[in-house]
Order: structure tokens, then sequence, then C-alpha cells
């Protein structure tokens, strides 16, 4: 019995994984995969952290003199890498919850329908400033080694965080406000457009509910003929209609027959006329 218990978990189990790998089309998504590759990573950020190599170990490691802070360029190259891996997993969030809460029902049940909504009413640019900013609030603001930098553990020294500093940037109340505003932003507008959704839901459904009303008990009616032509076209109906018939001429006879006995007890010279 346990084996049959296994068995059957480990059948549902697949079945569930099967269901939930349906929405995915794998070689769409290997298209995707090997154009972020291409655009993202070669044609972008190998570039630039080549630029900052050569800038660290051949030109001295030049600063920016228009600047506060004394950061090199060197460190800006790689800030900015740094801000396109944010960005990606901004992208990579929404492509998650907008798979959950379309083809999961799963998650439908976990977070119910207003989270879903909210998910769902706050996907393109409002949620990927917002969790671009909150992304980049926990990976990179801040004093520790990580960071500052994510790699730093190589003692690698264009990515050291000694070696090549940021000047306190991270650190910056500047840096950390622009990062807040920008979570404050995506949450606004995504708050903003649930519920001017939610007001015109509201209203289309006041207006539009009598007419939806009176479709349904129409169509409701035309659901019920439906099923009446299709039982009257069955054997089982002319048979029902048979007995009926049958139980309608039995019941008509036995009226005429009380009938008649009335009258002869009635007229009792009919009778006697009928005897002679």
């Amino acid at each position: 019995r346990r084996a049959k218990v296994k068995k059957t978990i480990r059948t549902r189990r697949r079945a569930k994984v099967k269901k939930m790998m349906k929405g995915f089309d794998f070689k769409q998504m290997a298209q995707h995969v090997w154009l972020f590759f291409v655009r993202r990573v070669l044609f972008f950020m190998v570039p630039l952290l080549g630029m900052a190599y050569l800038l660290y170990y051949y030109m001295r490691n030049p600063a920016i003199p228009f600047l506060p802070k004394t950061a090199s360029v060197s460190w800006w190259l790689i800030f900015i890498v740094r801000l396109q891996v944010t960005f990606n997993l901004s992208q990579l969030t929404q492509f998650l919850v907008e798979y959950l809460a379309l083809k999961s029902q799963t998650f439908i049940r976990i977070v119910g329908p207003l989270v879903t909504l909210v998910a769902m009413q706050s996907t393109g640019w409002p949620f990927l400033i917002f969790f671009w900013g909150l992304w980049t609030l926990m990976l990179t603001h801040g004093g520790t080694a990580f960071h500052k930098n994510w790699f730093y553990f190589l003692n690698i020294a264009v990515i050291d965080p000694v070696l090549n500093p940021d000047d306190g940037i991270l650190e910056s109340d500047i840096y950390m406000r622009v990062l807040l505003s920008m979570v404050l932003v995506g949450s606004a507008t995504a708050a903003k457009r649930i519920l001017v959704n939610i007001q015109l839901a509201t209203r289309l459904y006041l207006h539009f509910r009598p007419k939806m009303d009176s479709i349904l008990i129409h169509m409701n009616l035309i659901a019920e003929v439906a099923d009446l032509a299709m039982t009257t076209e069955s054997a089982e109906f002319e048979e029902a209609l048979e007995k009926e018939e049958n139980i309608r001429r039995a019941a008509l006879n036995q009226k005429r027959e009380t009938k008649f006995a009335e009258t002869l007890t009635a007229n009792p010279t009919t009778k006697s006329s009928n005897k002679t």
C-alpha cells in the first residue's frame, strides 16, 4: 500500500510539473536567452569591462574631473555593468510574476486574487522601475565589500574595493534617495493603475449588469429548449408519450363508463326498456 501511495503521489507531481511546463515555449526561450547573451553581454557588458581593464592597467586609471567624487572612469564603467545586471534581475522577476499570475492556479490560491491583480496591473515600466530600484538597493547600496563589488574575493585590482574605490558613492544619501524614489514611483504608479481599473470595472459592471442579466436569462431559456429538443428525439421520450396516451385513453374510457352508469341509475325506465 505504501508503494502504491508513493507511486500515486509521484504521478500527481509529474502531472503538475507537466501542466506547469506547458506554458513554456523552450525554443522561444532559447532564442531570447541567446539574444540576451549577444546584445547585453557580448555587445554591452564585455566591451565596458574591457574598457575598464584598459583604463586601469594601461592609462593610469583616470578620474572624471567635473564630478564631485574622485571615483575613476573604470569604476564608473564597472558600476554601469552592475546596474545592467540589476536591471536584468528586474526583468527576470517580471517574467516569473507574469507566468505565475497567468498560468499557475497555485499562486492565485496562495496569494489571493487581489495580489494577483496587483501583480498583473503593475507589469511594465512601473514594475521594472520598482524592482530595479529594489534590487540595486539590496545589492549595491552599503559599505561592505560585497556591496562595493560582488567579485571582491577574486583579488583582481580593477574590481578591488581598496585599490579601485568608489569614494563613498555607494554609501551616500543621494544614491539611497535616488533608489528609494525609484521604488516609490513604481509602487505609486502601480497603485494608481489598480485604483483606476477597479473604478472602471465597477462602473462597467453597474452599467451592463441589467443587460447581462437579461442575456443570461435568454441563454438559460435557450439551453432548456435545446435540452427539451434533445430529449424529444430520444426513444425513451417516445415510449413515455405512448404510455401517457394509453393512460389518457384509459382514463377517458373509464370516465365514459362512469357517466353511462350514472345515467342508467338516474333513469330506470331506460334500464327496463334496455332489458326488454
